[in-house]
């Protein structure tokens, strides 16, 4: 099995890289545990994924698949991987095509070609989407509670 690991962190105030850092020592132990190949790193620090802010290591990591170069898809955790309804559907198609599954660390692997692996991405996806959105509230009104 061929693994890429996707790492991202939303903020980095020190630019150390330190959080990206934990995740791929994670991530790169689950790969390990499980006999797999690493195949690709692609970390992005202080990059938000609610939309806003192109992702050029996730755009690659999309073309690593479409070009059959991947078997799995390991992150620390689901929302590291994306937030948008639209980043999930893209996703998902270009895993369901290629039949990858997604591998977090802090959850259980996913499958996009079955239709529990779709429901489990999928209500994933919305809950990430629904942080996003709880916190973009939460920031307009000035950090404090409505």
């Amino acid at each position: 099995m061929r693994a890429h690991v996707y790492l991202r962190i939303s903020e980095d105030k020190t630019g150390e890289a330190e959080g990206v850092e934990r995740q791929q020592e994670d991530c790169e132990r689950l790969v390990s545990q499980r006999g797999w190949t690493l195949a690709a790193v692609h970390m992005e620090n202080d990059t938000s994924a609610a939309g806003k802010v192109v992702r050029p290591k996730f755009a690659a990591l999309l073309a690593a698949v479409e070009r059959g170069e991947v078997d799995a898809i390991v992150t620390w955790n689901f929302d590291r991987l994306l937030r948008t309804p639209r980043d999930r559907l893209t996703l998902v198609e270009t895993c369901q095509a290629h039949r990858v599954i997604i591998a977090p660390v802090r959850g259980s692997d996913m499958d996009a070609t079955t239709p529990a692996g779709r429901l489990a991405l999928g209500i994933l996806g919305e809950v990430a989407a629904h942080e996003i959105a709880v916190k973009s509230d939460r920031q307009r009104r000035g950090g404090g509670h409505p």
